[in-house]
């Protein structure tokens, strides 16, 4: 997501159409945010609300910092 962000903020893809199709419809359909709340739900409803927590911090702070990354790697290249 960070790399296709940082292409279309620099332009590269100019219809916005395009921009949404790219961002919300094919990414959006790998990392649907309502898998990683399930996720979370059965861990809770589990009895290992550690585990969830942890996932979940884990999951949000490798989440940014991978969209982070491929920001920067996009602007580097291009």
């Amino acid at each position: 997501m960070g790399m296709t962000f940082s292409i279309i903020e620099l332009n590269y893809i100019k219809n916005p159409v395009v921009q949404k199709f790219i961002t919300v419809g094919i990414l959006g359909a790998f990392t649907t945010f309502s898998t990683f709340s399930l996720e979370v739900f059965k861990l809770i409803n589990q009895g290992f609300l550690a585990n969830a927590l942890i996932y979940s911090l884990i999951s949000v702070i490798f989440s940014v910092t991978f969209l982070i990354l491929g920001i920067y790697i996009i602007r580097l290249l291009l």
